[in-house]
Formats: C-alpha cells, structure tokens, sequence
C-alpha cells in the first residue's frame, strides 16, 4: 500500500513538531517570568463526572516590587526604633513549581480543578547589596478553578479559563559578613482569567492561546538577629514589605498534543508587560 502525499506531510509535520516546539520553549525560558500556573488549553473536553489527572512543571523568575515597607529593631526583646523602610526591587526572583492536577466535569465541556504541589525559590544581591542570598526549602503551592467550553465548532474551539493560586516561601537569607542567616518568608496570591482559542493544526496537535488577564499580591518579611560587640547584646531588625506586581493584560500561546488513548500533553509560554511562564504538563482522564 502506498502512503498518499497528504498523509506524508502530516506525518512529517508530526515528527519535527516537538522538537521545534521544545526549541522555542527553551529559547524563551531565557527571559523573566512570574511565578504563575499554566492556564492550559481554553477549551474544556472533559465529560460530565469524567475526572482527569495530571503532572504540572515550570521554572520562572521575576523582579518583584516591594513597597510600603516598614522596620522594628529590638535589643535584647526592647524595642529600639522603628520606621518607614525604602522601597526595593526584588530581583530575579527565580521559582521551580511542581504540581498535581485533578479535574472533574460537572457538565460536558465544563470543568473544575485544583493544584496540589511544591515550589521552592531563590534569589540573591537584591535587597541590601550585600551578596547576600536566598534560598527557600520546598512549599506549598495551591491553586483551584474553573474551564469551560463556549464554542464547539469541531476543530474550531472557544473557552474561558479562571483561576486563584497561592504559594508560600520560605528560607533563609545570607551574606558573607553577616554574623548569622536571616529569616524571609514571600506570601503570593494570584488571580488569572482568560478567554482564548484552540485549532486543530493537523490530526492530534492543536494550538490554542489568546489574550490573559493576571494580578498578583503579596507580602515580604525579613528577620535578622545580630550581636553587637559594643553593648554585648542581641539585637532583632524586623522588616515588612508589600509585594506589588501591577494588574496586566497579556497573551499566551500552547500546543497540545494527543498521547494516546485519552492522555495528552502540553507545552505553554506566556507574556505581559511585567510577567511571563513557561511550563509543560502532562494529564490523563478517566
């Protein structure tokens, strides 16, 4: 039997598709990102009471605003000064999320979902100019919302996306002459939505994006206990931030790929003027 040129092309597609696809995701893993979830494709398949499963990964780094900062410092447990403390640039924030996904269909093409998973984060030389740095031990990360198909039109298809994620770090952050590490902690929340596309490219690949809108808050605090040779007593600094990324709209590009049976795979970018993520799953219903 011979192979139709049609279907030779298809296949040929197929085959160089991942790799370039992984290229451009590791190309654009270069630039900063914000600690956001994959939003995934905006079309919702899944059928009622269907459940689906899946394995979530990203890498990020962002420069985060700190603001409205105010400070304490203590010696020996009394309270020494207080005051305003100057606005910083958190810089290269860098993260690496790990996630379980479930997902269930309350209707057809009508999703709900939750994120279960751990995050740890890095950054260094960014508040103090001290080379000082950050390093967190691995954290909760969660996360829950809703997908839902508005337009079927076969290999044509519209949908929104809505989601809320938290996550919590921390760790302990050090400089070379400092007498001891200190200790941070960084509380995120984060609010997505999305109304987007997605298009059957050829038999088992689509893509799907469109345009986004997230906001991100949080709070920064910092402790560290010193000893001061000169009095020969502790003395405790206390600083407290709020994190600021300003509300932005953006867009956001994926493709998905059908694995077999009903597991598929996908590979996302995202970008704002302040923020984008890189990220890949892989999710499996039932």
């Amino acid at each position: 039997m011979t192979t139709s040129p049609k279907k030779s092309n298809y296949e040929n597609k197929r085959k160089f598709v991942l790799p370039i696809l992984i290229l451009i995701v590791l190309v654009l893993s270069s630039t900063n990102t914000n600690a956001l979830d994959m939003l995934g494709s905006p079309a919702s398949e899944i059928r009622t009471e269907q459940f689906n499963i899946g394995l979530e990964y990203s890498l990020s780094s962002t420069d985060f605003s700190l603001v409205n900062g105010t400070w304490t410092e203590e010696i020996t447990g009394q309270p020494d000064g207080s005051g305003d403390a100057i606005d910083v640039v958190l810089s290269d924030f860098e993260t690496d999320k790990v996630n379980l996904y479930f997902g269930y269909g309350i209707e057809r093409n009508w999703e709900l979902f939750v994120r279960l998973g751990t995050s740890s984060a890095e950054f260094g030389d960014s508040l103090f100019k001290q080379s000082e740095s950050f390093e967190s031990d691995g954290t909760p990360s969660l996360g829950a919302g809703m997908r839902m198909t508005l337009v079927d039109d076969r290999d044509f298809k519209i949908g929104a996306v809505a989601q809320i994620g938290w996550t919590k770090y921390n760790g302990r952050l050090d400089a070379p002459q400092w007498d001891s590490p200190g200790f941070a902690t960084m509380d995120l929340k984060e609010f997505q939505a999305t109304i987007g596309a997605q298009y059957r490219w050829i038999d088992g690949i689509y893509i799907y994006g469109g345009p986004f809108y997230n906001y991100v808050m949080g709070e920064y605090d910092f402790e560290y206990v010193s000893f001061d040779n000169g009095i020969s007593e502790f003395v405790t600094t206390k600083y407290s931030w709020d994190v600021e990324t300003s509300s932005s709209f953006g867009g956001y590009i994926g493709t998905k790929v059908d694995l077999g049976g009903e597991s598929y795979l996908n590979l996302e970018y995202q970008m704002s003027s302040d923020s984008s993520v890189i990220g890949a799953n892989v999710v499996f219903k039932y």
